[in-house]
């Protein structure tokens, strides 16, 4: 079914084709180091052979969404439902074994189209990373820009969304539900804050954006939520249908001089992160470990974990016992071969959270 184009104060809103089943921040991590052999692993307690049954669709509380969201230049391909439910199934999959408790991804994913191209919604991101990002200076070691200001490249210099993409999702999320008399998909409806819902987002044209956080009280968003890019998107796909990984190509792709996609001057031909590491933390496997991460943001409140925050409690044999870095920590991109470090894991609601 399509929902008209609707035009309120010269404001295109929410066009949306839809079906069903069937702390935000530019992303600044520092690419992650390669691994340091290390003695093996810590075992960790396994739960019951025998997976939980999952949760009931019905159930509004307590569950996390998983939204997709395409662009009218760029549907997903034949099979691409098929390929992004497998990927969600284990990850979600992966959460129960890992965190010990059963952590209600909804079993129904929402398919939603959005009015615009994924060119648009790429500049939407890179300007809304230009715009958080013009106070910042650059911190490439060694780079002859090292402590000067980023500066903005022209095209990138004005937001082309008020409050970025994360605004523009909840905007058009909010114009569709009710224009569709839907309040349950409208994240900004102050009946949803009971349920303590978490919505997820997998974008067509956000490139290698990521970003989380919980609700907070006060907020404009009555869900905590997660948003992840063409990264994750088109490394799902690319296992079963003829979508191309381009995870590689926005993923890790500042220049040798420390300049981000934003910046004038950045030279995408001289990427200091090399294409064989890039290609590596772009996988499938490694980009389900970035949606379980930035959901965690969302479910948990978890917050990134590095190799100086275990040092600083005496506790870096924590970091090391695992093959790779941890799912909440500097790297973020590895799985399944990787755990959630112990002290991530008291970060998360000690009550049973999701049942």
């Amino acid at each position: 079914m399509l929902v008209p184009l609707v035009v309120v104060g010269g404001i295109a809103l929410l066009a949306l084709a839809q079906t069903t089943k069937g702390r935000i921040d530019w992303h600044t991590d520092n690419p992650p180091s390669d691994p340091v052999p290390q003695p093996d692993p810590i075992v960790r307690p396994q739960l019951p052979i025998g997976p939980p049954p999952p949760p009931d669709p019905r159930r509004q509380d307590r569950i996390a969404r998983l939204f997709v969201l395409d662009t009218l230049d760029a549907s997903l391909p034949p099979g691409g439902r098929g390929a992004i439910e497998k990927r969600y199934a284990m990850a979600a999959d992966w959460v129960k074994e890992k965190v010990g408790r059963n952590v209600a991804y909804h079993p129904e994913v929402t398919y939603l189209q959005l009015p615009y191209t994924s060119d648009w919604i790429r500049r939407v991101v890179l300007s809304g990373a230009a715009d958080n990002g013009r106070h910042e200076r650059n911190n490439k070691s060694g780079s002859p820009l090292f402590g000067t200001p980023r500066r903005p490249a022209s095209a990138y210099r004005t937001p082309l969304h008020p409050g970025g993409l994360p605004a523009l999702i909840f905007d058009s999320l909010e114009s569709y539900a009710r224009i569709e008399n839907k309040p349950l998909d409208n994240p900004r409806n102050p009946d949803l804050t009971q349920y303590n819902q978490n919505w997820m987002f997998i974008v067509r044209g956000a490139g290698g954006y990521a970003a989380g956080g919980a609700h907070y009280p006060g907020s404009r968003e009555s869900v905590g939520y997660a948003i992840c890019g063409d990264s994750v998107l088109t490394a799902w796909l690319s296992e079963s249908t003829n979508e191309r990984n381009m995870a590689h190509e926005v993923i890790f792709i500042d220049d040798t001089l420390g300049r981000h996609e934003w910046e004038i001057g950045w030279d995408k031909n001289n990427i200091d992160f090399d294409l064989a590491r890039r290609r590596f933390y772009g996988t499938p496997n490694a980009q389900t470990g970035s949606f379980i991460h930035e959901s965690f943001h969302a479910i948990f409140n978890a917050v990134h974990v590095s190799l100086q925050d275990l040092e600083e409690i005496g506790r870096a044999n924590e970091w090391y016992a695992d093959p790779v870095d941890n799912i909440m920590g500097g790297s973020h991109l590895d799985w399944p071969n990787t755990a959630i470090q112990q002290v991530t894991l008291a970060e998360i609601d000690d009550g049973d959270y999701y049942v």
